[in-house]
């Protein structure tokens, strides 16, 4: 594949190389070289720096391919069927091997990004609460997460069982529900030290109930699993939960674990 294969085609959306691929895998067998699929890794994280849906990624190459199948040399002047399904079993392995490097590189992207973002928050969060820049930087910065600093600000704290991270599917459960229901410029989530911190106006009203609410039933979420593998019962189970409510109705009774049960052996 060319120079031109990492260059993107403005009429297929794909690297121009893409269709010559499929051809010489129709023909040959031929299957991508390293640099070509890395030209394709770095379509893909390309396409996710301009926020592209990754469905939509995949829709162009698998739009490509549908277009060129059949016209393909190896298939289009094929004596045979089983030429014709050698030719395209080829062809699939290679869209095969495409897309997962397009995608790699996608998924690379996105995880430097948020990466990025996880740091960004975690120093604009710092920053505010420090009074280190000055109000009008900060409300720029802040205009980033899509957040108004105007007026005054609540900032609520939270500690989980466990310690708090960027990549935290809780942190982010949190901020979708509390933007879901007070608007993307009202709210800003971040982790910080462990801790999970929530900006938000101080007039916006059941916000901080709200924030308390999901990590509430984070905890409790956290407290089922732990319970199930800790004894192998789940509380979710009907049946199952019998038999721990029975245990736990029967360490009550002895008092335990205040007094210690009496050796069996």
């Amino acid at each position: 594949m060319s120079d031109g294969a990492a260059r993107t085609s403005a009429h297929t959306g794909v690297p121009d190389g893409f269709r010559t691929l499929l051809a010489e895998a129709a023909r040959t067998g031929r299957r991508p070289r390293r640099a070509e699929l890395e030209a394709f890794r770095q379509h893909g994280a390309a396409a996710a720096a301009r926020g592209m849906p990754v469905r939509d990624l995949v829709g162009v190459h698998l739009t490509v391919v549908s277009g060129a199948l059949a016209e393909l040399p190896g298939i289009a002047d094929a004596a045979s069927a089983s030429q014709v399904r050698a030719a395209t079993r080829s062809v699939l392995a290679v869209v095969e091997q495409v897309l997962s490097a397009t995608l790699d590189g996608y998924a690379d992207s996105q995880l430097i990004a948020a990466r990025q973002d996880g740091e960004a928050r975690r120093q604009f969060v710092d920053d505010l609460l420090q009074g280190r820049d000055d109000v009008g930087r900060l409300a720029e910065r802040a205009q980033r997460f899509g957040v108004l600093l105007a007026g005054s600000h609540v900032v609520a704290v939270a500690r989980g069982e466990h310690p708090f991270t960027d990549r935290d599917p809780a942190m982010r459960q949190v901020e979708a529900a509390l933007v879901h229901r007070f608007g993307s410029h009202n709210v800003l989530v971040a982790a910080r030290e462990g801790l999970l911190v929530c900006v938000m106006p101080s007039t916006l009203r059941g916000a901080p109930g709200e924030f308390a609410h999901h990590l509430v039933g984070r905890a409790v979420s956290y407290r089922l699993e732990r319970i199930k593998a800790l004894t192998g019962y789940s509380p979710t189970e009907p049946t199952q939960r019998f038999t721990l409510e029975a245990a736990v109705l029967g360490a009550r009774l002895l008092d335990w674990p205040a007094i210690a049960l009496p050796d069996t052996d």
